[in-house]
């Protein structure tokens, strides 16, 4: 899927809906929280929520109004503290997570599909593809 696809040739009702999508990024560089959140941006998406800080995306998540159509992670934003698969996987105020890999980390990338709450990739960071084609997953979008 080409990144401009996923927006570019949405009906009108698909573009309202891409423009609700709440998404909350947490990775503690400032530099990857900018790029993903450029590459959001370029596929329609603003309503986003960057966050560098465990405890700031924890309070974040918990009194959030609606719950958060995707959270994008990086795996090491958490490190000992807390398990992020578990707590995505248990939060109702996620409804569904994206984690991807820091440099130290080998984690298997896994095909995504509609039906899997929590999704991974071992990039360093989500290419703009990788992006669009998770976006196209969540039920706003389709």
């Amino acid at each position: 899927m080409h990144s401009k696809t996923l927006y570019n040739t949405a009906t009108p009702e698909q573009e309202l809906s891409l423009k609700k999508i709440k998404i909350l990024i947490a990775d503690t560089q400032h530099f990857n929280r900018l790029l993903i959140e450029r590459r959001l941006n370029q596929l329609g998406l603003h309503r986003i929520a960057p966050v560098h800080d465990l405890n700031d995306m924890l309070k974040i998540i918990e009194y959030a109004s609606t719950p958060f159509d995707i959270v994008i992670a990086n795996t090491s934003f958490a490190s000992k503290q807390l398990n992020l698969t578990e707590y995505f996987m248990d939060s109702a105020q996620v409804n569904n997570a994206f984690l991807y890999a820091s440099k130290n980390t080998n984690k298997i990338y896994h095909p995504y599909n509609q039906q899997q709450k929590v999704k991974f990739n071992s990039s360093a960071l989500p290419e703009l593809d990788t992006l669009a084609e998770l976006i196209a997953l969540l039920p706003l979008a389709s």
